[in-house]
């Protein structure tokens, strides 16, 4: 049963936990992605929280999430409507979304769910280091091509 928790940040929870998926002996993989990786919350800064799925590693069925963070019940949301149209991860991280928006982050961490041995695109990772700037985060988005945000914006946005 879907839910969301209006506290601030907003929780949005559907389908199995991960600690739900292993007690029923599932092989998983499990993606998370602070907010702080999110270009629409480093945009309004509010990028306290995270975003996580969980995926079956067998069959590429999205079997639950968690959204902690800004609109994290509407995020929820999009994972939800594909879980209900057991949409696999494979075809779920091809989907283009307008951007930058929060449920377009979804995508971008797709490709951390999938199988290795699934087919690479220039787009599939961001590499992120420890201690970057939430503008250089931003503009390794905007760079990759999953994301349109220049890091001037970020601080531009910062100052208002």
């Amino acid at each position: 049963m879907p839910y969301t928790i209006f506290m601030d940040p907003q929780l949005g929870r559907v389908g199995l936990t991960e600690k739900e998926a292993r007690a029923q002996g599932r092989s998983i993989r499990v993606a998370k992605l602070p907010m702080a990786y999110v270009a629409k919350a480093i945009q309004f800064g509010e990028t306290r929280g995270f975003m996580k799925a969980i995926v079956d590693a067998d069959t590429n069925q999205i079997l639950g999430c968690a959204i902690l963070g800004m609109e994290g019940g509407e995020v929820m949301t999009v994972l939800q409507v594909a879980m209900m149209g057991k949409l696999l991860i494979p075809l779920f991280a091809t989907a283009s979304l307008p951007i930058p928006r929060l449920a377009e982050s979804l995508i971008t961490s797709s490709w951390r769910w999938m199988p290795r041995d699934w087919e690479k695109r220039s787009e599939a990772t961001v590499p992120f280091e420890q201690g970057q700037s939430q503008q250089s985060q931003a503009a390794a988005i905007a760079g990759s091509g999953l994301a349109i945000i220049h890091s001037s914006d970020v601080e531009r946005n910062a100052k208002e």
